[in-house]
């Protein structure tokens, strides 16, 4: 069988054209998000076809100098190679301890199994591969990109954790294994080694995206979706080397991405929908006992289909939260920034702080009142 598809990269244009513009999008979602010591926000997600999956996605990459009010056209775009079967998707952008801007992708070998329509009748062959490219100049306006390299097996929709070791732990799942599998690198991301941890809680063939965070006790904690009502939990008290058996956390969750993280103030800060029905009411969420209680919240957005969340912390301690709207409907990208103080109060409170603004809309459409951004000054 040829594997073209899993061993050679997508296409990477550094100078988009007119067909990856705005004008020629039927559909977005998945965005993700971070941000350069210079204050410059990175943002990515993922189009391309007339839905996901289509042999003809793409991820593409841009960026705002302006607090995220204006947005550049694409600045990259990483494609899908139909000829090859390969199909690019699900960008996620990190930015590591030493301001490298990393740009991760997902690609994977279409399925030979074509519908009259000459679509795809299953989602994938179910191999996927988590490529990279970086960049040591993330305030320019055109970076110069390292060669695209393949980092590991698995399927990447959460960045990287750095641990107290300084060792990095990211958790890209698969579709192959009855375990959780997670990477860590021991050279700042020069090269990663794969495991695979305790037995999956569920099904193997589900969206089991995870993140993990380090407690202050050394004890690693992660969080994975299941389609359970409520994310699975695992924990290591051996720096990864092994892992208690997986069970389901307290914390429910409607089969939906995700976001954790560690804030500079030292509480966790999670993003995620509550008393939901479906994938509404996106609300971040602060703990001062490292998960265990969640007693602020802040409701970031109450309509249905919102989802996929991705944060990042600025110097000054605000916080960005990218997400999409009705990919196929409306394809909009949205974007809130607030303080803890914000999720304190249970509302915006602080200057600058906003909900809901538009970052990029596939379908023009007219604003009800519910749907325009909501900022402090509203």
């Amino acid at each position: 069988m040829d594997k073209k598809g899993i061993l050679e990269p997508a296409a990477l244009i550094s100078e988009p054209g007119e067909a990856y513009s705005l004008d020629f999008r039927k559909w977005q979602g998945c965005p993700t998000i971070a941000r350069t010591a210079g204050g410059r926000l990175w943002a990515g997600w993922y189009s391309g076809g007339i839905c996901e999956p289509d042999e003809n996605n793409y991820n593409l990459l841009v960026y705002s100098d302006d607090e995220g009010s204006t947005w550049s056209d694409p600045v990259l775009v990483i494609d899908s190679r139909p000829e090859i079967r390969l199909r690019a998707m699900d960008i996620q952008l990190w930015m590591d301890p030493a301001e490298k801007l990393w740009v991760f992708w997902t690609q994977t070998e279409d399925s030979e199994q074509k519908d009259e329509n000459g679509r795809c009748l299953e989602y994938t062959d179910g191999i996927f591969g988590v490529w990279a490219v970086t960049t040591q100049e993330p305030e320019s306006s055109r970076p110069v990109w390292t060669p695209p390299v393949r980092i590991s097996d698995g399927f990447l929709r959460c960045r990287p954790t750095v641990l107290s070791d300084q060792r990095i732990l990211m958790c890209p799942y698969d579709w192959t294994h009855d375990r959780y599998a997670y990477n860590i690198s021991c050279d700042h991301g020069a090269s990663w080694e794969r495991f695979f941890g305790t037995v999956k809680l569920y099904e193997t063939n589900c969206f089991d995206e995870a993140m993990a965070v380090e407690r202050r006790d050394g004890i690693l904690w992660m969080l994975v979706r299941t389609a359970h009502g409520a994310l699975a939990q695992t924990f290591s008290c051996d720096k990864g080397q092994s892992w208690l058996p997986a069970g389901l956390s307290g914390i429910e969750n409607p089969s939906s991405r995700f976001w954790i993280g560690r804030l500079q103030s030292g509480r966790l800060l999670l993003i995620n929908h509550c008393d939901f029905v479906g994938r509404n009411r996106l609300t971040a969420l602060l703990s001062e006992d490292e998960g265990e209680t969640w007693p602020w919240r802040l409701l970031l957005d109450e309509r249905e289909n919102v989802s996929y969340p991705d944060a990042a912390e600025c110097a000054d301690g605000s916080i960005f939260c990218i997400y999409d709207r009705e990919r196929t409907d409306i394809g909009e990208i949205l974007l809130a920034r607030f303080t803890e103080e914000d999720i304190f109060a249970g509302t915006m409170v602080s200057d600058g702080s906003y909900r809901k603004r538009c970052v990029s809309c596939c379908r023009s459409r007219i604003r009800s009142v519910g749907e325009e951004e909501e900022s402090d000054e509203s």
